[in-house]
């Protein structure tokens, strides 16, 4: 859709796809069966309700698989060395290079990584006004269909949370990274292709060898 080529960087991944397309399934099954308990006030605005609701949680589904995929494959901040292309594993290039100002060394923020946390925002955004509207009908109106749909909005608030919370915890890591390469004037990340390069040796050493 246009909201995740907007904020997923290009859209959806193939398993994200097939991921979402499960989940459909049979969560769409499971809110019809549940809306035959209001079946007598079924009209247009609650189709209109339901479809927001599946267009919702399609996009929250989103924003949980692509976090995960975030959080396992790309650090916050991108380093000046990563734009140059520098090996920074080489300690020769790493002392012959001239060491610059502070200011040259602030790595900064990802863009995908700044649309992914704004879809984040507008997703809860959206989730507490909903609960809101459920609640307020349900109070001025009386028990409704509108019910189904706050606990529904409400699940997706902590869905939202959930997801908002994980990707803080990556953030506060990629802080604490920053801050180690500001004091030492170059950064310590190692992709996670590389660590496990580093511990394919480490697991064929003999026990003898030290």
């Amino acid at each position: 859709t246009l909201v995740t080529k907007m904020f997923l960087d290009g859209g959806l991944r193939p398993n994200e796809r097939d991921t979402i397309g499960e989940n459909i399934r049979w969560d769409v099954t499971e809110t019809c069966i549940a809306l035959t308990i209001f079946r007598s006030e079924l009209d247009v605005a609650t189709a209109i309700e339901f479809l927001g609701l599946v267009i919702m949680k399609c996009l929250h589904w989103s924003v949980e698989l692509r976090g995960g995929h975030l959080r396992m494959t790309e650090e916050v901040f991108v380093y000046p060395e990563d734009e140059e292309g520098v090996d920074n594993d080489e300690d020769a290039q790493l002392q012959s290079r001239p060491k610059r100002a502070w200011y040259q060394r602030i790595p900064h923020i990802r863009l995908t990584h700044i649309r992914y946390y704004s879809l984040v925002q507008i997703l809860l955004l959206l989730d507490i006004l909903a609960v809101a509207h459920c609640a307020l009908s349900v109070a001025t109106h009386g028990p409704s269909v509108d019910i189904l749909f706050g606990f529904e909005a409400a699940i997706l608030l902590v869905s939202g949370l959930s997801a908002m919370g994980s990707y803080h915890l990556h953030v506060i890591d990629g802080v604490m990274g920053v801050l180690h390469h500001l004091a030492e004037g170059e950064h310590h990340h190692v992709p996670v292709g590389e660590i496990l390069e580093m511990a394919e040796p480490a697991a064929g050493e003999q026990p003898g060898e030290n």
